[in-house]
């Protein structure tokens, strides 16, 4: 059985080129899961920021009737 025979320069670089497209492609599927990953936990500190400040809106409204007179 006889060894393999290198590949010749042109095959080499087409197979460069598609392995740096084939790890471009795939860096560019995993960007949108690393940005869910990246928001998940922000939108959940806005939602928790968000509640309290409603809840801070309710205690002026009940301690100031005229704030809610005001349409605080």
């Amino acid at each position: 059985m006889r060894g393999r025979r290198p590949l010749p320069a042109q095959a080499r670089r087409a197979a460069d080129y598609l392995d740096k497209a084939n790890r471009s492609l795939n860096a560019a599927a995993d960007a949108p899961r690393r940005w869910h990953a990246d928001l998940v936990p922000m939108q959940r500190a806005a939602n928790d920021l968000e509640a309290q400040a409603r809840a801070a809106l309710e205690r002026l409204r009940s301690a100031d009737p005229a704030a809610a007179a005001a349409g605080w």
